[in-house]
């Protein structure tokens, strides 16, 4: 019995790291995005933290403009890049009195007129 929950429970567990695609079929795996960051020219007895990150700091070395640098920094950065465009085109546009892209719009070209702040 326990042989045949286990083998259940292996194939269940295969089964569900394949994707698929809306008509469920097998697509293939995805390729695991951490696995690109290891480093293979280092043993990781040798130095881990090398060979789980190498790679990762080779691709993205730290700005000079920073202290430090990581998945984080590149998150945040991101996330102001896209704000800013949003704002951008809301601030550009207007949109229909009272929308979310009218009211963005508004709140950002409020912020960015100093000289009306400064009165």
């Amino acid at each position: 019995m326990q042989k045949i929950i286990v083998a259940a429970l292996a194939t269940s567990l295969f089964i569900s790291c394949q994707n698929r695609n809306q008509n469920g079929k097998i697509t293939g795996n995805k390729p695991d995005l951490l696995s690109s960051h290891l480093n293979d020219s280092m043993a990781p007895g040798d130095d881990f933290f090398e060979y789980a990150n190498g790679n990762w700091f080779k691709k993205n070395p730290i700005p000079a403009s920073e202290k430090g640098w990581g998945i984080f920094s590149l998150v945040d950065e991101e996330n102001k890049t896209r704000i800013l465009k949003l704002s951008e085109e809301a601030s550009a546009n207007g949109g229909e009195k009272g929308s979310n892209s009218q009211l963005i719009g508004d709140f950002f070209t409020a912020g960015m007129d100093s000289l009306g702040i400064e009165k």
